[in-house]
């Protein structure tokens, strides 16, 4: 032991008195304690000893279970404008029938239900309790699409949203202005000359760059259509005139324009019938 210890301490390797020797022991025996592995962990506890008698659990399962409290809805809600929809799961959440809108189950609760009814519905606060249950049948017979939140869009809504891409057609501006600068402007007029709460039905009108461009396409395809049933509901033979051009990328373009005679009024109309684009003269030429 002593000539293993001289080889990793030369400098007690002449060590011959008591004290020497039983200082070098303490050394030898520290460094042991230091290089020693720990001792093994004791074996955990099983968590099934923790479990309530009769119970079994999966391992860290009971630990991590959340108790949340559901809440069911009360014929009394109606009196803030509100019905229920069930989940999947049976869980139940309160759907606003004035709006169609479906919030949380956490706003069970008459003081959330009551403050969606005075920030949202202020004019229908002073409503009866009768006026609050005739327009909850109203709204359970208007079908599936409303009971999911899908409400569709009101008619004046729907009919600005057909004035303002009408605007945009005639002044061959982008779609997009609708929603980064028409509706804005709009919004800002309205919440200062009239106030928020008339800010919020602007709100609602679609003006989004894919709804314009659907409302000018609808619009052009409509009037197209009425320009062919006065012509074939005209007394006299109509007339077509051609218009051609080339566009900044070598296509050709031929305009056709047609004057009639219409059958209600008797009186000459001239409307623009339909354009064709063609990608050589050749095409054009075939025509």
């Amino acid at each position: 032991m002593i000539g293993s210890t001289h080889a990793q301490y030369p400098l007690h390797s002449a060590v011959k008195d008591k004290n020497s020797s039983r200082e070098l022991y303490v050394r030898v025996s520290s460094r042991r304690r230091r290089l020693a592995p720990p001792p093994p962990a004791p074996p955990a506890r099983s968590l099934s000893r923790c479990a309530p008698h009769g119970t079994s659990y999966p391992p860290l399962a009971f630990l991590f279970k959340k108790m949340s409290k559901k809440r069911k809805y009360d014929e009394s809600y109606v009196n803030f404008g509100f019905t229920f929809v069930t989940e999947r799961d049976g869980t139940q959440k309160p759907q606003c029938f004035l709006c169609g809108k479906v919030l949380a189950n956490g706003s069970m609760k008459p003081a959330k239900l009551s403050e969606h009814l005075k920030t949202v519905h202020p004019g229908n606060v002073c409503d009866s309790i009768d006026d609050f249950r005739t327009k909850k049948a109203r709204f359970e017979k208007a079908g599936t699409l409303p009971k999911l939140g899908f409400t569709p869009t009101q008619k004046p809504c729907l009919e600005a949203s057909y004035k303002v891409a009408y605007r945009i057609a005639q002044q061959k501006k982008p779609h997009t202005i609708a929603e980064t600068l028409v509706k804005p402007c709009a919004l800002d007029i309205v919440e200062l000359v009239c106030g928020k709460n008339e800010r919020k039905k602007v709100e609602a009108v679609p003006l989004s760059n894919d709804v314009i461009h659907s409302r000018i396409v609808e619009m052009s395809s409509n009037v197209l259509k009425q320009v062919i049933e006065e012509l074939n509901a005209s007394p006299f033979p109509f007339s077509m005139q051609l218009d051609e051009s080339t566009d900044v990328s070598q296509c050709s373009q031929l305009l056709v324009f047609v004057r009639y005679v219409k059958h209600d009024t008797r009186s000459i109309k001239e409307e623009f019938l339909l354009r064709l684009t063609f990608r050589n003269y050749e095409g054009f030429r075939c025509l």
